[in-house]
């Protein structure tokens, strides 16, 4: 092993050992390791990188960027609502920066106007003073309205600081309105702005060591402080990271809402797999483990806290074991503030399943644990175990996203143990839900804070078993959904309810507030001394079960249907199962909610139903047999009477058009066993997914067209551009196309729609050519397509299954057309 001193630029291609020492890197050039199957020893050598800083005024706000380009709010500054009644309103504020980079001006009054610049003139100290005409004169200028301060997205970079102050409305010289960041912060929303409150300003700049596409490379023992990332590797395998100290790189504590850069601080990790990232350490940086498309990593024993952003990071992450670690003290908050502006230390987001995360600690965090789904994509099949997220300004765990379990946590102390608006099929075991809203308590509910709160979203199948929820202000648990969809299948079993107090702010202690609910049962809780009502029932609550008596639930149950994909009309049959092959006797009988508005109750744990309309249904169950239950719940997706005109088990019979990254791949089907196409883009523009038909068909034999689709994408649903766009193309040999884009509001739209496989059935008359003419001009169809993606840069998947034209269920015509 050779032994080098470190330095800028130096490429390490053998194994390698570096004197021990301090080193300074003056440059943003930092170590690159170029070889697979080495090992590196810093040997407690320490990188620092000495950052200019520039000359800097006394301004408070500092611009950094977006988080990867994906949300112009990270570079907007808003005021709130301003009212204000004058002639010749003229808006002004001081700029330090480089000209090029100043910020663009709008007003938001009845729709949007860009304003004029007026004049841009020394204020002295470095600034300028750039003033804004908001009306013509003569004209009046009525609020409320909204300022809006953009940064050009060409000058994002953390190397280019623009600093803003003294934002004043003037009419006649008179000061209408002022908004300057140091006395009036709070009157802006702050997205992707620090305010500077600390006496001390640190650039950092390059990053200490990088790699990319090597394996099999053993890194230790090594510490690298004041870069914008301590490590970065994109495209490894097969590594093994230990002891090293990557503390006091990128950090900003003061920035505003957003992420900013998420690359930025001590670990990035991008395409990464099968390594193991083990007794490293870092504090007091941005993101402290960001992990990105990253699978079968090990992260352990690591101290990575005090974080002004996440502490861990994951997106499209998925079977990586994080274990044993201290991931405390993710939070950015001023004492004043109320929400700790997003920070947390564990965000999970973007496709991340079937990770398991034990022991770990995600104390005083913004949220300890926070599940997001700002974009709909959500992350599933998650095992969170033993994991103390007590302390957190918001919530202890956070989730929008289904299909997750908890067990054994510690959800203390908190505004809210739980908050899982949206997490559908969630499975809670054994927590500690206690003290919540008491030391924190923010953001209260109608109902105040609480230990487990499950609303604004679909809130079907949980099973809340053997926790101890206990002296939180306001309800222990409360949940409920839209009267056009209560909850459904709650399971609620040996539970210690107790001592939930009221709150001085006029919310009671109740045990469990329901409201807008079906099918829940409560079985065997102990409920002393809440000070509200043990069980309130609010709204509309049907079928709700309250006994007393011990019950043993069986876990792991799963509904079958025997139908690979059955088709509306023919009966289904279903049973109750499990990975025990004794569950179906243990079941002496089960009670069945078929999702169509019909139910029913028989003998033994199998049933069978007719769906007369095609679609995807939420089938629940409730089984038991003296002492022991279970509860279970599917999708059931039914397929409409007609043909199969595309068989979507075969990749290689489709072909994917996209710019950027892509890959077209097989997938699990709308039925279990069964297999569908999945195409993934990375990067701008629309992806297009097709085949040629062998035969062709005639569409005026049949009504319509018919289609399972399956999406997820990274674009976040707030930024005003459209997350999902699909259109379906049919294509006749002659070169005519028509064309039906789905509409999809994801205000509107089911939860599951989030998760789920969604139905799509158009009749022809809805598919249009460009000039306007219908399917009734094409002979044949010869091909189809689907065209998909965001009105942005974003990674997207997109699956499709059971692709069919439906068969006419009136009369036929002499030629087998059907008659219109």
């Amino acid at each position: 092993m050779r032994s080098v001193v470190p330095r800028p630029g130096l490429v390490i291609e053998r194994d390698t050992r570096f004197e021990p020492g301090v080193y300074r890197f003056a440059r943003d050039e930092g170590i690159v390791i170029a070889a697979d199957e080495v090992e590196i020893d810093g040997a407690g050598a320490v990188l620092l990188r000495d950052a200019p800083a520039p000359d800097l005024p006394d301004g408070d706000y500092l611009y950094t960027p977006g988080d990867l380009g994906l949300a112009r709010e990270e570079h907007l500054l808003r005021t709130r609502s301003i009212e204000i009644d004058a002639d010749m309103v003229d808006f002004e504020y001081r700029y330090w920066g480089r000209g090029e980079d100043a910020a663009v001006v709008s007003v938001i009054r009845k729709g949007k106007r860009r304003l004029s610049d007026v004049s841009t003139s020394s204020a002295g100290g470095g600034w300028l003073l750039r003033r804004f005409r908001i009306d013509e004169p003569g004209s009046k200028c009525r609020g409320p309205f909204r300022i809006e301060v953009e940064v050009p997205a060409e000058s994002l970079g953390v190397d280019r600081p623009s600093f803003y102050d003294g934002f004043r409305l003037t009419a006649d010289d008179r000061c209408m309105w002022s908004g300057d960041a140091r006395d009036h912060w709070d009157a802006w929303y702050n997205t992707g702005f620090s305010i500077f409150r600390r006496k001390e300003k640190r650039f950092f700049g390059g990053v200490a060591i990088r790699s990319e596409g090597r394996r099999g490379v053993r890194l230790r023992n090594l510490a690298a402080h004041g870069f914008l990332t301590g490590l970065k590797l994109v495209g490894c395998r097969g590594w093994v990271i230990e002891d090293l100290d990557l503390g006091d790189n990128y950090h900003d504590p003061d920035y505003g809402w957003g992420n900013g850069v998420e690359s930025c601080g001590a670990v990035y990790l991008e395409d990464v797999h099968d390594s193991v990232f083990r007794r490293n350490r870092a504090s007091n940086v941005w993101n402290g483990l960001t992990m990105r498309r990253c699978s079968g990593l090990v992260v352990e024993r690591n101290t990575i806290n005090h974080c002004s952003n996440a502490c861990l990071k994951m997106s499209q992450s998925t079977a990586n074991i994080v274990s044993d670690n201290d991931f405390s003290w993710g939070i950015r908050k001023y004492p004043e503030e109320v929400h700790a502006r997003d920070s947390v230390c564990l965000l999970v987001e973007s496709g991340s399943d079937d990770n398991v995360f034990s022991r770990n600690d995600f104390s005083h965090g913004g949220d300890g644990i926070f599940i997001r789904v700002l974009n709909s994509w959500c992350s599933r099949g998650n095992l969170f175990e033993a994991n103390d997220c007590s302390y957190a300004n918001n919530n202890a765990i956070e989730a929008w996203s289904p299909g997750n379990v908890y067990r054994n946590n510690k959800a203390t102390r908190s505004s809210y143990g739980f908050w899982l608006g949206g997490s559908d099929d969630t499975v809670l075991i054994g927590n500690e839900i206690t003290h919540n809203g008491t030391v924190n308590r923010n953001a209260p509910e109608p109902f105040g804070n609480a230990g487990v709160a499950v609303v604004h979203g679909s809130a079907n199948g949980f099973i809340v078993e053997g926790n101890l929820v206990a002296e939180n202000r306001g309800p222990g648990i409360a949940f409920s959904d839209r009267t056009e969809n209560p909850a459904r299948n709650w399971l609620i079993v040996g539970n210690t309810i107790r001592d939930n107090r009221n709150d001085g702010r006029a919310y009671r202690g109740h045990g469990i507030l329901a409201g807008r609910c079906r099918g829940v049962r409560m079985l065997g809780n102990v409920m002393t001394g809440n000070e509200g009502r043990d069980i309130l029932l609010a709204g509309s609550c049907e079928d709700v079960v309250v006994a007393s008596g011990a019950r043993r639930v069986v876990h792991g149950l799963r509904i079958v249907g025997e139908e690979a994909a059955p088709i509306a009309g023919d009966a289904v049959r279903l049973r109750v199962t499990a990975d025990d092959a004794k569950v179906d006797e243990r079941f002496l009988e089960s009670e069945w909610d078929f999702g169509d508005g019909t139910g029913a109750k028989v003998d033994g744990a199998a049933t069978s139903h007719v769906y007369s309309i095609a679609g995807r249904v939420r089938v629940d169950v409730f089984a038991e047999s003296g002492s022991v239950c279970g509860a279970a719940s599917t999708h059931l997706y039914i397929r409409p009477p007609g043909i199969v005109i595309a068989d979507c088990a075969r990749p290689d019979r489709w072909r994917l058009d996209a710019d950027g990254e892509s890959v077209l791949r097989p997938a699990d089907g709308i039925a279990p066993g069964t297999r569908a196409i999945e195409a993934y883009v990375s990067g701008d523009g629309i992806g297009v997914v097709g085949r040629r038909l062998d035969p062709p068909f005639d569409p005026l034999r049949y009504t319509g067209l018919a289609f399972f689709y399956r999406y997820g994408c990274e674009l976040p649903t707030h930024t005003g551009k459209r997350n999902r766009r699909i259109e379906a193309r049919l294509l006749s040999g002659a070169g005519d196309v028509f064309t039906y884009t789905i509409e999809w509001d994801v205000a509107k739209a089911p939860s599951e729609d989030r998760y789920a496989w969604v139905f799509v059935s158009v009749p022809w008359e809805r598919f249009e050519a460009a000039d306007g003419s219908g399917v009734e001009s094409i002979g044949s169809v010869d091909s189809v397509e689907f065209a998909f993606g965001p009105d942005g840069a974003a990674d997207t998947i997109f699956a499709l299954d059971a692709v069919t034209v439906m068969r006419p269920e009136g009369p036929v015509d002499g030629s087998g057309r059907a008659r219109r």
